[in-house]
């Protein structure tokens, strides 16, 4: 089976949902400009995901943590290049990380992939049907309407979300209450954005640089909004200087103001 199209006509839930439902084997990608997403499916489970320009990702996410070197991580991709493995096989075949913990990493990371195409307005989709070699991967397996249901869900919620960051070009800066970081109660992951809130990073650069995916950097950022820990940085976005632009042109050449 082949099956191609764009997003503009075929949303992604209803491509994975028709994948998973005819107990599809093969290899989905997904693509717009720069970008590229691969899902692997086996019987219509989904077994691995990955952003085709972030190959290098779980290994960041894994120094991130502690977990490898920067040696070990330039080893791996090398070796990874050479044998054509993926770096998540060549890393647990080192010894480097156990299998459980690799698992839970690239499990992550595949949701993650899916969870930031669902977002995307256009883009053009390839399914083939094929054999997928599962030596050379470490697979587990996402219950593909599990992953439906929470992008649907996700997709309401990032509607209320963008009505206080509409842009991902916003800036923020710590508020009063925040500076110094006293007096304030914050989990981890509230934390680990609040520390990268400087007044000079845009949201966009929250996501990359924290290697976080879009969804969970517009809900942390949300939750300190409304709590009163940051505050949007006193500037006109691009988008908005833009809006404001047209505005005064429409004014200027209505007949009502000569």
């Amino acid at each position: 089976m082949a099956l191609t199209g764009d997003l503009k006509t075929f949303f992604i839930t209803t491509i994975l949902q028709l994948l998973h439902n005819n107990s599809k084997t093969g290899a989905l990608r997904v693509w717009r400009a720069h970008e590229e997403v691969r899902i692997f499916f086996q019987d219509g489970a989904i077994i691995y995901a990955m952003k085709a320009q972030h190959n290098n990702r779980l290994g960041q996410l894994l120094k991130k943590q502690g977990l490898i070197s920067d040696q070990q991580l330039r080893e791996c991709l090398r070796t990874g290049h050479e044998k054509k493995l993926t770096l998540g096989k060549v890393i647990f075949d080192k010894g480097y990380v156990t299998r459980d913990c690799l698992e839970k990493i690239i499990f992550k990371q595949a949701e993650n992939a899916i969870f930031e195409m669902i977002f995307w307005d256009n883009g053009n989709f390839e399914y083939k049907d094929a054999f997928i070699n599962l030596d050379k991967l470490i697979i587990k397996k996402i219950n593909t309407m599990s992953v439906i249901l929470e992008a649907s869900r996700r997709i309401d919620e990032m509607s209320v979300f963008k009505k206080q960051i509409p842009e991902d070009t916003v800036k923020f800066k710590l508020s009063e209450k925040a500076s110094g970081f006293k007096d304030i109660v914050l989990n981890e992951d509230e934390l680990q954005i609040l520390l990268l809130v400087d007044g000079q990073a845009t949201v966009g650069d929250i996501i990359r640089d924290g290697l976080y995916d879009q969804y969970f950097a517009y809900r942390i950022l949300n939750t300190l909004i409304t709590s009163g820990n940051i505050e949007p940085v006193d500037t006109v976005s691009p988008v908005r200087q833009a809006q404001a632009a047209l505005e005064e042109i429409r004014d200027t050449n209505d007949p009502r103001h000569e």
